[in-house]
C-alpha cells in the first residue's frame, strides 16, 4: 500500500488546529514520523527545550513511540502522560479499518504541581527553577478540556481520509476487489463469491490482505461493517437490529458481541457516548 498526501491541505488544517487551540498538532506515518507540515510556531517553550538537548530527546522519543505503539495495538484513541508531566494524545487514522497513519496532539498540562516531574528532569542538565517557570506557563486543562481536545483530534482523522489529504493506493485488482465489498457489504460475502467476481485467485486474496491489512478477508469484511454502523449509530435514529442487518450481520446479537469486541463497548453505550 503507498499513501499519497497534498502536504499543502495538510499544513492548513494543522495550522488552523494549532492556531483554534494553541496547541502542537501533527500527522505522523507508519513508521510514527511525522510528515513535513506542522506547524513551528505551537507548543511551549519548556518542551522545545527538553526536544532540543540529544539526552532529553531520545527520552522524548521513547515516550513518543509507547503511546504510538499502544495505538497501533489497539486501532483506537490513546492517551498518555510522558516523563516531562505532560499529556500527548494519539488518534489512528483507519482506512478500511487499517492503520496508515496518526494524528498525534498534546503536550497539555493535567497537574499544576511541578514537583511531581522535577526528580525525572534533574537526570538532564537543565535549570530546574527555570523549567519550573515554564511548566507553570503552559495553561492547565482539566480532564473534560482534555477529553475535547481528543475528540477533536479524532474528528480531524476522520476528516483526513474524506478531504483526500491521505489518499491509499493499491495494486488495480486490489482496488476493485476493495470497491466490491464495500459495494456488497450488507450482503452475505465469501471468499468465493469475491473472487468470481474479480480478477484475484483465493490464494493472492488471502496473501495480499494479510500483506496489505494484517489480517483474512472475514475479519476485514467484519471491520469494514464495523467502521460503516459507527456512522449510523450516530447520525440516525436506526434501532441497533436495523443497524446490523443495514450493515451485513445477521443481527443485534451478533453485531454487539462483535462491535464490542472491536470497539471495547457495545453499540448502545457507543450511541451514547457519542450524542
Amino acid at each position: 500500500m503507498y499513501i499519497n498526501y497534498d502536504l499543502q491541505k495538510m499544513a492548513k488544517l494543522l495550522q488552523d488546529f494549532a492556531v483554534v487551540t494553541g496547541l502542537n498538532i501533527s500527522i505522523r506515518n507508519t513508521d510514527f514520523v511525522p510528515y513535513d507540515a506542522m506547524p513551528r510556531d505551537f507548543g511551549p517553550e519548556y518542551c522545545a527545550i527538553l526536544r532540543g538537548m540529544a539526552c532529553s530527546a531520545k527520552k522524548c522519543d521513547a515516550c513518543d513511540r509507547v503511546l504510538f505503539e499502544k495505538c497501533k495495538r489497539s486501532g483506537k484513541l490513546e492517551i498518555h502522560t510522558c516523563h516531562a508531566g505532560l499529556v500527548d494524545i494519539a488518534v489512528p487514522i483507519l482506512h478500511h479499518g487499517t492503520v496508515i497513519a496518526y494524528v498525534s496532539s498534546g503536550q497539555i498540562k493535567r497537574n499544576p504541581d511541578f514537583s511531581s516531574v522535577a526528580n525525572s528532569l534533574s537526570a538532564f542538565p537543565v535549570d530546574i527553577e527555570e523549567m519550573k517557570r515554564l511548566y507553570d506557563l503552559i495553561p492547565l486543562y482539566d480532564e473534560q478540556r482534555i477529553e475535547s481536545v481528543a475528540n477533536i483530534a479524532a474528528i480531524l482523522a476522520r476528516h483526513i481520509l474524506l478531504d483526500n489529504i491521505l489518499t491509499p493506493r493499491f495494486d488495480e485488482n486490489m482496488d476493485k476487489t476493495l470497491a466490491f465489498i464495500d459495494l456488497h457489504l450488507d450482503e452475505e460475502l465469501s471468499v468465493s463469491l469475491i473472487t468470481q467476481n474479480t480478477n484475484l485467485s483465493k490464494s493472492t486474496l488471502y496473501r495480499d490482505f494479510h500483506a496489505y491489512f494484517g489480517c483474512t478477508v472475514n475479519e476485514y469484511i467484519t471491520k469494514r461493517r464495523i467502521e460503516r454502523s459507527l456512522s449510523l449509530l450516530t447520525t440516525t435514529k436506526m434501532s441497533i437490529e436495523e443497524i446490523a442487518r443495514k450493515v451485513g450481520f445477521s443481527g443485534a446479537t451478533q453485531f454487539g458481541k462483535l462491535f464490542k469486541k472491536e470497539q471495547g463497548l457495545t453499540p448502545l453505550k457507543y450511541r451514547k457516548q457519542m450524542l
